[in-house]
Order: C-alpha cells, then structure tokens, then sequence
C-alpha cells in the first residue's frame, strides 16, 4: 500500500454575476485569481503534479500556477462541474421565476432522478465521472518517484522539506476543480449514501482548500482508503 496526498482546491469568484454555473464556461474575477494564489500558498511542502477541469475558471488559473512553479498541469474534462441542462447560466432570480417548484425539489433531493433539469446530468451518473476520472490521477501520482537529486546516502523514499529535515516522501498533487465535484467527491469518502445535505446544506466557499490521505492499492478507487484533513486555513 502507497500513501498519496491530494490536495482539493475549488476555483475562486468568477465574472457574471449570480448565475447558475455548470459546465457553464466562464472567467474567473480578479478577485477570484487572488483567492486561489492566497489559497494555493498555503500548500505546504509543494505539490509534484497539477490536474484541473478543462473549464477556464479553473484551467486558466492552474496553468499559471503550473508555469510559475515548473510543473505539468493536465485538463481533465471528468473533473469539470455537473451539467445543469437548461437551466445551466441561467440567473438564479430567472430560474426561480420559471423552474421554482422544479429548483425547490432538485435542492431538497439532488438523487432523483425526476429532479434532474432537462438535458442535464443526473447527481448519480456526475458522481460516477467524478471518481472514474479521479482514478488515473490517483494512480499516476501514486507513480511518482522523489527527486532523483537527493543525497546518495538517502533512501529512495525520503525526502528533504524546507526545513532541512529528512522526512518520508509522499507524492502529491493539486487538483483545481469545482464546488459540486468536491462535494461528489466527499460523499464518497465520507460514505454518506445519497443524502442531500452534502450538496444542500454543506456550504463550500471560493477557493476553499482542503486535502486528502489517500492509502492506494490497487488501481480502483474503491479500493483505496481516504483520510480527509480539513480545514487547511
């Protein structure tokens, strides 16, 4: 068994007000740029990979992100946020006008099916894409060897941290992505089941940070063991 840390960074405020964003593709804010460089600085030690939704609220920051420390930064499109159909980048005060009793039921049970907006993706089926395109980022990182420009008289799985101490190697990545794929995400490590309450009543701000022990073996997800650390603040 391997232990991995991931590190889950959700995208900061974006441009166009209060919309109903799904795979929606906006730009982030000014404001939302900053919230994820205060965030991402507090990611201690540095992250070995970075993986982020192809959709530019998250991918463009990343990339940056990716430059500025030297990394490899891959798009993936199974981590961008569910699709809402047509209710998708619509306001909320135009939604609520139109689908009230329909928006009503979809945040009291996100599960049924029959609450699904048309032409949109049912939270069972979002979820599976969540953590089917969550397993090759698992497993890649799970692949990754320390520096090879440590000291010779050092084991192959030790590292040194910026305080000069010699600690066990962990490989990790940052993963930019989306409020609703985050919480799909916890679901399944925190086992709920099919409760509304992880996407109704779990509030997850703009660049929220947190991360994950992740106790690999195996190449399946559901074989892996999870240990969520929260907050990082």
């Amino acid at each position: 068994m391997k232990i991995i840390k991931l590190w889950l960074l959700r995208h900061g405020e974006c441009e166009g007000g209060q919309i109903l964003r799904g795979k929606v593709d906006v730009a982030l804010s000014d404001a939302g740029q900053a919230q994820m460089s205060r965030a991402a600085s507090r990611i201690e030690p540095s992250v070995d990979r970075v993986f982020s939704s192809s959709l530019q609220r998250c991918a463009n920051w990343s990339q940056g992100y990716a430059k500025e420390k030297s990394l490899e930064c891959q798009l993936v499109e199974g981590l961008e946020e569910i699709d809402f159909g047509v209710w998708d980048g619509q306001s909320f005060e135009q939604l609520y006008q139109d689908y009230d009793e329909q928006m009503q039921a979809y945040w009291c049970d996100p599960w049924d099916e029959q609450h699904t907006p048309e032409n949109g993706e049912s939270l069972l089926s979002f979820q599976q894409r969540v953590l089917l395109a969550l397993e090759p980022v698992i497993n890649e990182v799970a692949q990754i060897e320390p520096d090879t420009n440590i000291s010779a008289n050092m084991s192959s799985n030790t590292h040194v941290n910026h305080s000069g101490e010699t600690e066990a190697f962990v490989p990790s990545a940052l993963i930019v992505t989306h409020g609703g794929v985050i919480k799909a995400l916890l679901a399944h490590v925190l086992s709920t089941g099919q409760t509304a309450s992880m996407f109704s009543h779990f509030k997850l701000p703009y660049a929220a940070l947190l991360s994950l022990d992740v106790y690999v073996e195996g190449d399946d997800i559901d074989n892996c063991q999870f240990c969520l650390n929260w907050p990082e603040i």
